[in-house]
């Protein structure tokens, strides 16, 4: 090829002229020229002995890219055909999930129908589920509404969390309708939104017509609420949906609670025909039956079911356990009775009627604290029930609070019988005039032809009547009823207390053991035969008696005082200091006890307690006559009778005197030496109570100051035979024979002085008698004993040393040193 190359180059013609460059730049490229010449200058000269290559044909050149193009069409086909596969696919799979979600509300529906806590329980399961399968539905956030309403309506706890969320939900979902109205109703009604609960309630109304589940919602929370439409609306679900067994139950709940226990057995063995194993329905065939059936039989079928219950609702565990109560107390059980209502009380149920049962049930095992305590939880959740604040105030009145329980039924209607007899009970309980007055109206409200206990309000009229005015015609008036209603209890409760009224205690014992016979367990009637056996001077009898008071009825206030009274009115001081401390302990009571406290300590001799808990005593309580007697006392105590005159004057100026009132102010003017003034203010009080053995003893002083034995004696005689009809402390017949061996020292007849020291000696030995005693008895003796006389002066100047005999006991000491 070099050679051929070199051949070509020698023939080829001389070099030719410049080149105009640029000249044709602008032309078309000649392909074949340019290929003519390149095949003449050998540049592609095909390879040695290969004679037939050639240049490949235009148009047998394949385009560049077409294989690109092919892969392309085909990626695009196959995901054409996938992405129509996939479409028909999800939505198939969709549609899948949709079913299934279906098939689980159709499911929690159903078990919704039940109403059982744990069909409840696995209904929410599969509405989350469902949820979770089609989150766009609309019937999941319907039924989780339905879910919820039942569980806050039936499961005996008023959380509202939940149904608020599933609330929520639902309007993000875009639903309204009935669920949604009924559930707003239960949070209005339970929220405290009286404002709003009735007209939400009348719409829930409104969209539950012709749907049993949702008019159940609607009669249930009506039931709740004591509304008297519960009924026909539970009947109505009832009808609408047989299956429904929640709305069967609540009936039969309406049933019991109005004392219809067959009607209440038929509709609970009706639910369970249809669900045999349902948990609420055996509970309460077994509460209904449990005052009736073999108590070891259904105690065994109760224990059965507890394996369940612990897993079940607050609802459920409260009927177990209230079931359980009561079979226990009809075994004679009560300790185990009463751990059953304190497990029915802890057991988390916060649904009023529950409370209530709760209540009543702590009441028949004597847990009147607990009862109380559960009933003001009905009354604080659902105020406006009535039957609720009745229930509550029945149990304050068996405890002695009718302050409160009159707060209770202030709004009693006309026509609630039941609510305007407790109120005069109440009245009765507080002793103040006013609220006796406002029982005694309420008695008069009630129309005796309709009136069902007509010896009753007699009864209850005469006792209030008997503590406003006191007349002997009232004790005729109960004589009556007792004879229209031999041994009733009423009746015989008002003829002990009108007999007390008028001081016919014989009277009154003999009614109050007839009353015993049919009632011996009456807090109340032991109270009274206390007061009796105290009128007749019976110290130990009224002691038992207040004592089994406050057996049957701790805390009872009444007889709480009248225990401290008795014991301070027989000289037992410390024990009268302990009652008075539990009084003060008690709401309503802390002025009673203080006072009390103060008495009992003067009493023991401790003047400066007794001044403390006096200084205790808030401003607005000092101008009370009680008070200022007390004060007065004390201030004596401490040697200061002007200022317990200060204290007395505003009672003594009263238009109404009392007997005591004046002896404690003659008392204050002897101390202060008016002699005189003292002498008139005891006179006063023997006026008003002529066997007063304080008036009639310090009358007999003052005739004694004024060297009168003789007038002294008559009156002191007087005053030895009344003393044992009246309840005093053992000092106080200390000072009777110490005063009468001082009238007999200062008559100095023959033998006066033996009587005197045979009486000073005898007053001696009492405990706490007071130091003049000691003084007359070292006078009586007259030096003739010198070591009894010398022991009597120095016990007088140690209880005394700057008496007003100090002087002449220190003289007398002297001599006989």
């Amino acid at each position: 090829m070099a050679g051929g190359a070199q051949a070509a180059l020698v023939g080829a013609p001389g070099p030719a002229a410049d080149l105009v460059l640029g000249a044709q730049h602008a032309a078309p490229v000649d392909v074949d020229a340019a290929l003519e010449l390149l095949r003449a200058y050998g540049v592609f000269e095909p390879p040695a002995g290969s004679s037939t290559l050639a240049w490949s044909p235009a148009s047998e050149i394949e385009p560049a890219g077409t294989r690109l193009r092919n892969v392309l069409i085909g990626v695009w086909v196959a995901t054409l055909l996938a992405g129509v596969g996939g479409y028909f696919g999800w939505n198939a799979w969709i549609e899948q999930r949709h079913q299934r979600a279906a098939q689980w509300v159709s499911q929690a529906s159903a078990l919704l129908e039940a109403g059982d806590h744990a069909a409840l329980v696995d209904a929410e399961r599969l509405l989350r589920m469902a949820r979770d399968r089609h989150p766009a539905s609309k019937t999941v956030p319907n039924e989780v509404l339905q879910l919820h309403a039942q569980r806050v309506l039936d499961d005996g706890q008023r959380d509202l969390s939940a149904l608020r969320a599933a609330m929520a939900r639902a309007r993000a979902a875009g639903v309204s309708g009935g669920p949604l109205l009924t559930a707003t109703a239960i949070v209005s009604a339970f929220s405290g939104r009286s404002d709003l609960r009735d007209q939400d309630l009348a719409r829930a109304l409104g969209a539950a017509q012709g749907d049993g589940r949702l008019l159940y919602v609607v009669g249930r929370l009506e039931q709740q609420l004591a509304l008297p439409s519960a009924s026909e609306h539970l009947q109505a679900a009832s009808q609408l949906d047989p299956k429904l067994a929640p709305a069967k139950l609540a009936l039969g709940e309406l049933d019991l609670e109005a004392g219809d226990r067959t009607q209440a057995q038929a509709r609970i063995e009706a639910v369970l025909s249809a669900y045999p194993k349902h948990l609420r329905a055996q509970l309460l065939r077994l509460f209904v039956s449990a005052d009736t059936v073999q108590p070891t039989q259904a105690q065994q079928a109760l224990d059965t079911l507890a394996k369940d219950v612990s897993l079940a609702g607050p609802a459920d565990q409260v009927v177990l356990a209230l079931t359980r109560a009561r079979l226990l107390r009809r075994q004679g059980q009560l300790e185990p009775a009463s751990k059953a209502v304190e497990q029915a009380a802890s057991a988390g149920a916060d649904e009023p009627r529950l409370l209530a049962w709760v209540a009543r049930e702590a009441l028949s095992v004597g847990k009147s604290a607990l009862a109380q305590r559960a009933a003001s939880q009905a009354v604080s959740a659902a105020p406006e029930v009535a039957s609720y604040r009745r229930l509550l105030a029945s149990i304050l009145i068996e405890r002695g609070d009718g302050e409160h329980a009159l707060v209770l039924l202030d709004k009693t209607p006309s026509d609630d019988i039941a609510g305007l007899v407790m109120k005069a009970q109440a009245a009765l309980l507080t002793g103040d005039d006013a609220a006796l007055r406002t029982g005694l109206g309420a008695l008069k409200q009630i129309d005796a032809a309709k009136a069902e206990h007509n010896v009753q309000i007699g009864a209850l009229s005469v006792r209030i009547e008997s503590k406003l005015n006191p007349d002997a015609a009232l004790v005729e008036r109960a004589k009556q009823l007792t004879r229209a209603a031999p041994g009733d209890p009423e009746a015989l409760l008002a003829l002990a207390e009108a007999a007390l009224s008028v001081h016919e205690a014989a009277t009154a014992n003999t009614a109050l053991a007839q009353r015993f016979a049919v009632a011996p367990n009456d807090p109340n009637a032991h109270y009274l035969q206390a007061k009796a056996r105290r009128m007749l001077a019976d110290a130990a009898g009224a002691e038992a008696s207040f004592r089994k008071a406050l057996e049957l009825a701790p805390g009872q206030v009444d007889s709480l005082l009248g225990l401290g009274g008795l014991l301070l009115d027989i000289g037992k001081y410390a024990e009268a200091d302990a009652v008075y401390q539990e009084l003060c302990s008690r709401a309503g009571s802390l002025l009673s006890g203080r006072l009390g406290r103060v008495e009992a300590l003067l009493g023991l001799g401790r003047v400066d307690d007794a001044q403390v808990q006096l200084d205790g005593v808030v401003e607005a309580e000092r101008s009370s006559m009680a008070y200022r007697m007390l004060a007065a006392r004390v201030a004596l105590a401490h040697k200061k009778p002007g200022e317990a005159l200060t204290l007395l004057r505003p009672l003594v100026d009263a238009t109404v005197k009392k007997a005591p009132v004046m002896v404690l102010y003659g008392d204050a003017l002897f101390a202060a030496e008016q002699i005189d003034p003292s002498a008139g203010a005891y006179d006063a009080a023997i006026a008003l109570d002529a066997e007063l053995p304080e008036a009639l003893i310090g009358r007999a002083e003052t005739y004694l100051r004024a060297e009168k034995p003789a007038d002294a004696f008559d009156l002191l005689q007087t005053a030895q035979k009344g003393l044992p009809k009246r309840l005093r402390p053992p000092e106080m017949r200390a000072r009777l024979l110490g005063v009468l061996g001082h009238a007999y020292i200062m008559r100095s007849r023959r033998g006066d002085l033996e009587s005197a020291r045979a009486l000073l000696r005898e007053a001696g030995a009492i405990a706490n008698a007071p130091a003049e005693v000691f003084f007359w008895l070292g006078e009586s003796l007259g030096g003739k004993i010198t070591p009894e006389a010398r022991t009597a002066y120095h016990r007088y100047l140690e209880l005394e040393p700057s008496g007003k005999y100090a002087d002449r006991a220190t003289r007398a000491l002297g001599a006989l040193l």
